[in-house]
């Protein structure tokens, strides 16, 4: 599973989350890096990660980006196999 979410501690209303994001392939787009997993590669539908220059870009599961800097869009001829998995914790009030 390409995002996995687990609750790990909690307090009061407030819980802890640990979020594991894993992707399968990597390509170069302008200057940000676009990671996908098997599913974004093959449908266009799936985990997506963006990093851009400067710092952290996001990362969501659903379809590709559409408004990378520059205009330019993802080529399905250049990924790259490369395994990459964050992991983050937050927390989120639940009350």
């Amino acid at each position: 599973m390409p995002r996995e979410r687990r609750v790990i501690d909690g307090y009061g209303m407030i819980v802890v989350y640990e979020q594991i994001t894993t992707t399968h392939w990597v390509q170069m787009v302008g200057e940000s890096m676009v990671r996908c997993d098997d599913s974004a590669k093959r449908t266009g539908r799936g985990t997506w990660v963006v990093n851009q220059p400067g710092g952290w870009g996001g990362a969501w599961d659903g379809a590709a980006p559409a408004n990378l800097p520059g205009g330019v869009k993802v080529d399905p001829t250049l990924w790259i196999k490369d395994e990459w998995t964050k992991t983050t914790e937050y927390e989120k009030d639940v009350s």
